[in-house]
């Protein structure tokens, strides 16, 4: 019984190819998927050594903008999640050959492959800033910056596929345990300093990594969001006042040292970062790009992946930034 059980097992076991499978987000939906049964290959550049002990997984080392190392990449492969993307570069052409043309010919290859379902993990810096909470998946794409334009680009080249069954995702600002981009903002509060913008305060939505983990499942399962795009937000409306006092409460603060930093001092600190990824050829922590994201307003409707699929968020920022002190508490 147990030889048959096995033998079942493996027949019906699906296998998914998960680009930039090393990262952050990367290694929550692989150790997720794996509990759901899949069996999952890691393509990207690096593997993350956290990984290895992980059973019905296996990593292939190659290059996304390399039609060899996709094809290989694609044997015996059913289904496509797509995350692979290169989010800070001082060239625009950086941003267009991996994220747009690397894009391009995964789902071309996918598509000979008779791939099941591709799922691309977009960015709703593809649409660019939104102030109207009404904006949704048809409103008029604005990127504001060369990465939000390499994934519209993407999202154009996809559509192109005729024979695919892909399903695109527009995620806001993915955090929780594991996200070290949030670090130096918690070392700030840890140390008592309030980083606050001088004006207008930017709003903006989110999504805990567990709720985009099950959103991105949902997404794999589905027969209700064949070629189709959707923003994947949490569907609270906050800003960096909301996010401060949760902040406090989570580190525990009874005063904090406010500091206004100017719109054009953030301005200059991403022309700064720029310079020094030219010169020192290294990747800083803000650039240009990133400045425009972060001084934008991103509070898109997410209403309809829910109405499509009956998906519920259950993490709120409150809770979800909690946990994600807790860890840097933890981790450090």
């Amino acid at each position: 019984i147990e030889i048959r059980y096995l033998i079942l097992t493996f027949k019906i076991m699906k296998r998914i190819l998960l680009t930039g499978g090393s990262d952050f987000i990367g290694s929550h939906i692989l150790r997720s998927l794996v509990k759901e049964g899949y069996f999952v290959r890691v393509f990207d550049v690096k593997e993350n050594s956290a990984n290895k002990n992980i059973k019905n997984y296996e990593y292939f080392e190659g290059d996304i903008t390399s039609d060899i190392s996709i094809n290989h990449a694609l044997e015996n492969i059913d289904i496509v999640l797509h995350l692979a993307a290169i989010v800070s570069s001082s060239s625009s052409k950086t941003y267009f050959r991996i994220n747009s043309e690397g894009t391009n010919k995964l789902a071309r290859a996918s598509e000979a492959h008779n791939i099941e379902r591709f799922v691309f993990i977009s960015s709703m810096s593809a649409a660019g800033p939104s102030k109207d909470n009404k904006n949704n998946e048809t409103s008029e794409c604005k990127p504001a910056n060369y990465y939000g334009q390499s994934k519209l680009k993407a999202e154009e080249y996809l559509k192109e596929t005729s024979n695919l069954d892909y399903v695109i995702l527009r995620p806001s600002a993915v955090y929780g345990p594991g996200a070290y981009d949030t670090i130096p903002l918690f070392k700030l509060m840890d140390a008592n300093i309030d980083i606050n913008f001088l004006g207008h305060s930017p709003k903006f939505k989110m999504v805990y990594i567990d709720d985009f983990v099950r959103a991105v499942i949902t997404a794999i399962k589905s027969d209700n969001v064949s070629k189709k795009t959707y923003f994947i937000a949490h569907p609270e409306i906050i800003d960096d006042v909301k996010i401060s006092k949760v902040l406090k409460l989570a580190f525990e603060k009874r005063f904090m040292f406010p500091i206004f930093v100017p719109k054009f001092l953030i301005k200059f600190l991403g022309c700064m970062g720029n310079l020094s990824s030219k010169t020192l050829k290294i990747n800083p922590f803000i650039n240009s790009d990133k400045v425009k994201d972060l001084l934008g307003d991103w509070v898109y409707s997410s209403k309809s992946f829910i109405n499509d699929t009956d998906f519920q968020y259950k993490i709120g920022y409150k809770v979800g930034m909690k946990r994600t002190v807790r860890w840097y508490k933890e981790d450090r």
